[in-house]
């Protein structure tokens, strides 16, 4: 199962990279741009709004997990 995933996020990443290029997104933009209206998005280490290259890495500071609520 880690072999897929494994997969999946390196093909999201090329995909990301492929609309940067296309100029559809850039990967500095914020989440909140692509998130739809009144979702709540936490704020990275409580200071910055989390971009897509921090999701790209797994560096967003998101658990993994989200808690259904």
């Amino acid at each position: 199962m880690s072999s897929k995933l494994s997969r999946l996020a390196i093909m999201t990443s090329e995909v990301m990279i492929k609309l940067e290029a296309d100029k559809k997104l850039r990967i500095t933009d914020p989440l909140q741009n692509y998130s739809y209206f009144g979702t709540h998005i936490p704020i990275y280490h409580g200071k910055q709004l989390i971009r897509l290259y921090r999701l790209a890495s797994h560096t967003s500071g998101l658990q993994r997990e989200q808690p259904w609520w």
